[in-house]
């Protein structure tokens, strides 16, 4: 009934649903409220400094495994957080404009 009378806005994540006030900026509130993880965080702010940096660099500045970087990577991309470019057998990450 909110959403109908544009009270609220909500946005499906996983399997959660978060609701928003309506009007703003509401793509950006959605994605910072979806990066609640401290590794995600850790791997935006890398890529902020270093754009184009690979999943492999990323590992192991954080002491982690390719497998759980390209795991948040690949939830980041999903989310719009963060744009994958793949260079033949290179990927290169670059943040959003808004990020």
């Amino acid at each position: 009934i909110l959403e109908n009378n544009k009270m609220v806005s909500s946005h499906r994540s996983g399997r959660q649903r978060l609701f928003f006030p309506f009007g703003g900026n509401i793509n950006s509130t959605i994605r910072s409220s979806l990066i609640t993880n401290r590794t995600q965080k850790d791997i935006i702010d890398i890529v902020k400094k270093n754009p184009g940096i690979t999943q492999s660099m990323i590992s192991q500045q954080l002491d982690m495994s390719r497998q759980k970087i390209n795991y948040h990577v690949n939830n980041l991309s999903n989310n719009s957080v963060l744009r994958v470019e793949k260079q033949g057998r290179i990927t290169r990450l670059y943040p959003m404009h808004f990020t």
